[in-house]
């Protein structure tokens, strides 16, 4: 079995199934990690793209949590 066909590990899949959207997010972030190291080349294209995606994501999530700075500046008084 190649490293892209191998399953999810069971922490994975209880996370993202029972976790919050950050967690799974989180969780989703680990799991390509570790199946972008050992891919190949095509199979690596992929991965990246996906890996972006959760990672912007996950920014997106702290923008809505922490605000920004144009947020800090409409919000003076």
């Amino acid at each position: 079995m190649s490293e892209q066909e191998q399953p999810a590990s069971p922490d994975f899949v209880e996370i993202v199934s029972t976790g919050t959207h950050e967690q799974a997010l989180e969780a989703l972030r680990r799991h390509l990690t570790a199946r972008l190291a050992g891919a190949s080349d095509r199979d690596a294209v992929g991965l990246s793209k996906q890996l972006q995606a959760v990672i912007a994501e996950l920014s997106r999530l702290g923008m809505d949590e922490e605000g920004s700075d144009l947020d800090d500046l409409l919000n003076e008084d």
